[in-house]
């Protein structure tokens, strides 16, 4: 197979293309063991107007990759954009960016030749960085900000699923997110055709992000799917930090991939203390009920205890996004008077739900070491909620879920054009 080169010209051919559109290899702007990455240089004359990338296998593609693309067309699955209806108001205004960086095209090195490689829509890099980068940020303290991004995350899982696709990769490499808990998708060409049951399929995933009957099925599924949701719903509401990340201690030497494959989790085993920096969370208990149970259930080790449909999964997020609150002691809660960084309590009312029908979980008593009960304050994270003023807001996203206005250009605009229609009548005036 010829290597892809810089300034090489390359053919892209698709269904949405009468024949073959010719561009160039741009720069190389990334690289890993399978494939990669360019810009794309269009040429003036062909109708390519949205910004590109090359994506160059390294070896021999997907055998159903034509299948593939043409499926992409048909469900418009690199069309899929933020459900604006369902966002706040100063998100419909501005908010337009696409979700899904999906491979559109494919491309060769001559017409009617062999395919080395997929065009696919390029994000914006410089809004969006890897969902991974998140969890080990100090934002994702800000539980309006990761409360958002698992709303929108659930709802962009969704719509994948709807259009006949399994994520099957679901690692946090591959998930993208801004400041702001806004959410995409990348390497979107190892999506999976629901019921596809290619050799090629091999249940391949990142470590650690592998659902459990994957290890023996060796196959994506939509509850595959599910539970990898699960796992980053969790570490957006809990610091970061995963369902199975804390130390095993009947097996100390075990990864999170080990414990979840044995069902050992800090959030529902009460001999696993919680890792450092939630060391005071009485884990599920931290969760409004309503979330509690369903989170639960898109962590079932069986998969067909696994939701398949996500309507109640979405309105316990929303439910417990609407008290989410700061406790007197300055971190954000989500439920109930116990504070999971100090281990402080109050006598507020706790935020009473629509649904709860959850039966309360039993007491879990932790002893926590003094060194581990608050979390340390590091170079490369910002400060943690409780360093900052009341009147800070360092997420426009706080403003949006309030619905609190924002004055835009236009808004500017007509101020100063008023303000000069008074000066020059002051003027003519006086």
């Amino acid at each position: 197979m010829e290597l892809p080169q810089p300034s090489k010209i390359i053919y892209l051919c698709g269904p949405e293309l009468d024949g073959y559109r010719q561009a160039y290899l741009g720069k190389e702007i990334a690289s890993g063991g399978e494939a990669r990455v360019y810009k794309i240089d269009t040429t003036p004359s062909n109708d390519l107007k949205q910004p590109l990338l090359a994506k160059m296998y390294l070896g021999k593609p997907r055998e159903d990759l034509n299948e593939f693309i043409q499926a992409v067309h048909d469900t418009g699955l690199g069309n899929i954009r933020p459900l604006l209806k369902q966002e706040p108001r100063e998100v419909r205004k501005r908010k337009m960016y696409q979700t899904v960086a999906a491979p559109l095209y494919l491309i060769k090195f001559r017409e009617n030749g062999e395919t080395v490689g997929v065009a696919v829509r390029e994000l914006d890099t410089r809004r969006f960085n890897a969902i991974e980068k998140f969890y080990g940020n100090k934002i994702v303290d800000n539980l309006h900000t990761s409360t958002l991004a698992a709303i929108r995350l659930v709802r962009l899982v969704s719509a994948i699923h709807q259009r006949g696709f399994v994520v099957g990769d679901f690692s946090a490499s591959n998930v993208l997110i801004d400041l702001e808990g806004h959410i995409a998708f990348i390497d979107c060409d190892s999506f999976i055709l629901a019921g596809n049951h290619l050799d090629s399929q091999d249940g391949k995933t990142t470590a650690n992000w592998r659902a459990p009957e994957c290890k023996e099925t060796k196959q994506f599924t939509f509850a595959s799917d599910t539970f990898a949701l699960g796992l980053h719903i969790s570490k957006l509401l809990f610091s970061g930090i995963g369902p199975f990340d804390a130390p095993d201690p009947k097996n100390p030497n075990s990864t999170p991939q080990d414990n979840i494959d044995a069902n050992r989790s800090w959030l529902w085993d009460e001999d696993i203390d919680a890792p450092f920096m939630v060391a005071r969370s009485h884990g599920l208990k931290d969760l409004p009920p309503h979330l509690r149970v369903n989170l639960e259930a898109t962590l079932s080790h069986h998969a067909t205890q696994r939701p398949t449909d996500y309507t109640e999964l979405l309105n316990a997020l929303n439910e417990t996004l609407l008290g989410v609150a700061q406790g007197p002691c300055g971190h954000y809660r989500m439920y109930g008077q116990h504070c999971r960084y100090c281990g402080s309590s109050t006598n507020s009312a706790p935020t009473t739900y629509r649904t709860s029908s959850a039966a309360p979980l039993p007491s879990r008593t932790r002893s926590v070491p003094s060194h581990r009960a608050d979390p340390p304050v590091t170079t490369i994270k910002p400060d943690p909620p409780k360093l900052q003023s009341e009147n800070h807001t360092p997420f426009t996203l706080t403003n949006e879920a309030s619905g609190e206005y924002k004055y835009g250009c236009i808004d500017y605009f007509i101020m100063s054009f008023v303000i000069i229609l008074i000066m020059l009548f002051l003027a003519k005036n006086c």
